[in-house]
């Protein structure tokens, strides 16, 4: 999952660890697919969203900056693209063509924005020893539903349509409820949280795959192993 975005992949898993920070996003969802058997990631990722506890902050930052990315002026919190108020800030860090927004949580749970996402398609995230996916019965299909908290604070304007038309593009159906609401792609009675049966949580650990990298030979990187056992059953 840190291919390209580091030298070695293993410092993406530390650094994860380190921080206690998950992976959102794109990148997240790309790593995801690959065990789906209906959806072809013929996409990749542009950018990597690392987000932190507000006060580890600081530590990210060191430890990026270690690895030859500068950080740049603090970005702006784009709201439009979430339903809620669990980001405090966002950092933005390149190398060369690579970028990695640091997104600070406002409280002390890195997760606590993957419900306020603009669709269920990216309500998932990486942590170093876990891959969390809150919508497998739509997200491993392709499908999705648009987060109904946008539309009750204030519509569809255009930054918030913008990444619907981005994961259409990449495939994704957006599917309507099967009950009757006033908005047809929404559904807001079945809402998901972290420790209901309706979410996937996947153990790294249950991979025994060993990659071995130069600076980290016999070194275990989950994410290969989830990537080569997934390879292996599709």
């Amino acid at each position: 999952m840190g291919r390209g975005f580091f030298a070695n992949p293993i410092v993406l898993h530390d650094i994860l660890c380190t921080c206690d920070g998950v992976v959102l996003g794109s990148t997240a969802l790309h790593l995801l697919l690959l065990a789906s058997h209906t959806y072809s990631t013929s996409w990749l990722p542009t950018n990597l969203d690392i987000y932190v506890p507000f006060w580890l902050e600081n530590l990210i930052a060191c430890l990026l900056v270690g690895q030859g990315y500068c950080l740049h002026k603090p970005a702006s919190v784009d709201v439009a693209v979430y339903a809620g108020t669990s980001i405090h800030s966002v950092c933005a860090f390149s190398k060369g063509h690579y970028k990695i927004d640091v997104i600070i949580s406002a409280n002390a749970a890195s997760i606590a924005p993957v419900f306020q996402f603009h669709t269920t398609a990216v309500m998932n995230c990486v942590s170093a020893d876990h891959i969390f996916c809150a919508y497998p019965a739509l997200t491993m299909w392709a499908h999705s539903h648009v987060n109904p908290m946008l539309l009750y604070n204030g519509g569809l304007h255009c930054k918030a349509t913008a990444p619907l038309w981005k994961y259409m593009s990449h495939g994704f159906t957006f599917k309507p409820c099967v009950k009757s609401h006033r908005f047809r792609y929404a559904c807001h009675n079945k809402t998901h949280t972290v420790t209901d049966g309706g979410c996937m949580w996947v153990d790294l650990e249950m991979f025994p795959h060993v990659t071995v990298t130069q600076q980290g030979a016999g070194r275990k990187d989950p994410y290969a192993s989830w990537t080569r056992e997934t390879e292996m059953t599709t």
